[in-house]
């Protein structure tokens, strides 16, 4: 739970409500959030150009929810920037790193775990959306090697079929939303 004197100023007095009844992020969540930034660190080191400024960005999201991270306001703003640039680059490799969906995951359970779900909801973006987003990233890698499906349960399904481009625009769209949500730390 974040401590009124511990957020910034300018904030809006409904966000430092909702901040301030925040539950603890559960230590499961610690530890795949490290597992997770471990996992971005080797695919930064690996990739180049809009794909690796993606993940760079993806990967400060992440850091951001260290609780002694210092709020910062723009980190959803130039990650949402940095997956613009990636889905533009023709050049970029296509499809993201699964490792891009697993985040998408994380932030959504996070969220939901320090008590923002009913927020989620609110805004519309559900479980069963959120991991419809998921599976359709994993579809994408499915190409290269094989995918395993996530439903809400979490239980392993069958590949899904490649999204089509026009899934593309709405697919980003939950992510942009899925970071900005996720951009609170307790």
């Amino acid at each position: 739970m974040s401590k009124p004197e511990d957020l910034p100023a300018d904030l809006p007095q409904e966000v430092k409500a909702v901040l301030s009844q925040l539950k603890p992020e559960p230590e499961a969540l610690v530890r795949r959030r490290e597992r997770l930034l471990a996992e971005l660190d080797s695919q930064i080191k690996s990739t180049t150009g809009a794909l690796q400024q993606m993940l760079g960005k993806l990967q400060a999201v992440l850091q951001s929810m260290q609780p002694q991270t210092p709020f910062s306001s723009r980190i959803a703003e130039d990650f949402s920037q940095a997956l613009t640039a990636y889905m533009a680059d023709a050049a970029a490799p296509k499809p993201p790193p699964a490792v891009v969906a697993e985040c998408m995951t994380y932030l959504r359970e996070r969220a939901e775990a320090m008590g923002l779900g009913q927020l989620l909801v609110s805004a519309g973006v559900s479980s069963a959306q959120t991991a419809a987003a998921a599976t359709k990233a994993d579809a994408f890698n499915a190409q290269s090697r094989p995918a395993v499906a996530l439903n809400p349960t979490g239980a392993p399904g069958p590949s899904p079929a490649p999204a089509s481009r026009a899934e593309e625009p709405k697919q980003k769209q939950d992510l942009q939303t899925l970071v900005k949500l996720g951009n609170t730390r307790g």
